[in-house]
């Protein structure tokens, strides 16, 4: 397998001030440097020791991996595409980014769906452009994330933005489209010649799912599992117990050689977090709330 790592110009947003802090911070659509993102956008992910796009093609496989680093949160939107068919599907568009349209259209793929694993604002805050340039492309949900997908405008009120600030960090969002489709569990969703297993994995939020492309031995996680970290839960919806019983009993399983592709931070496979991630040995007591 090959890595094609590139890097780009971040976009500069005016310095805001932090409320409460009399500090100014300047924000990047992407890639944000770390240090200059306030505590409370910092407290959904683990941060990515990549801190640019990159392209990932298998050698002696059928999967194309176009990942997209975007948004406050440096959240990943990936494109997973079939190379002998070029059937392609995005997850987690996180925002309007015209490089997820490139890397689609760089392949010459033809995309049938945005695959959404949670509907949390960095996750699908792109869906709506997405959308409009692929018309052809399903949205699809997991039917217990509905009410959350269909908050998209409200979203950053529960993470403690203030109104007057949505714009400057690119959170004035208009109301997602509908759904073509909802995820079950266990169904086997084709993309080509390739086949994904979708896990309801709930705890993060409650329809949250993963994709499990078996042949392949991937797994996109969203952001139930981090390297050395687990997803939070104290936004709505969210369940300790939902989270670690979805790891333990869904996640776990597939086997320890299987890479995990997270929505944020570095990839990781299932036998490293399973030895080394604090919140699984017992190092750490889970509690609710930020972990």
């Amino acid at each position: 397998m090959w890595l094609n790592r590139f890097t780009h110009r971040a976009k500069r947003f005016a310095p805001l001030e932090l409320q409460g802090t009399g500090k100014a911070v300047t924000f990047y659509k992407r890639p944000a440097p770390p240090e200059l993102i306030p505590h409370s956008l910092l407290e959904d992910y683990t941060l990515s020791l990549l801190f640019a796009n990159r392209s990932v093609e298998g050698c002696g496989t059928n999967m194309i991996i176009e990942e997209i680093t975007v948004t406050a949160f440096q959240q990943h939107t990936r494109i997973l595409g079939c190379e002998k068919t070029k059937r392609a599907i995005c997850i987690d568009p996180g925002d309007d980014s015209a490089e997820i349209v490139s890397a689609i259209d760089k392949h010459e793929f033809e995309l049938q769906a945005i695959a959404v694993t949670h509907a949390h604002l960095d996750h699908i805050g792109g869906v709506s452009s997405l959308k409009k340039l692929k018309p052809g492309a399903d949205v699809m949900i997991h039917k217990a994330d509905e009410f959350i997908y269909e908050a998209l405008p409200e979203q950053a009120a529960w993470i403690g933005i203030p109104r007057e600030q949505w714009p400057a960090f690119g959170f004035d969002f208009e109301a997602p489209p509908k759904a073509d489709g909802y995820w079950e569990d266990g169904q086997r969703y084709q993309v080509g010649e390739l086949e994904f297993k979708i896990l309801h994995c709930p705890g993060h939020t409650p329809g949250h799912i993963v994709l499990f492309e078996e042949k392949e031995r991937k797994v996109f996680v969203g952001d139930v599992l981090f390297a050395g970290s687990v997803g939070r839960t104290d936004l709505p919806g969210g369940s300790t117990e939902q989270l670690l019983d979805s790891i333990m009993h869904k996640l776990l399983t597939l086997g320890d050689d299987v890479e995990v592709y997270s929505g944020h931070g570095p990839v990781t496979t299932i036998g490293h977090e399973r030895k080394t991630n604090p919140f699984l040995t017992g190092m750490y007591k889970l509690g609710s709330g930020r972990f």
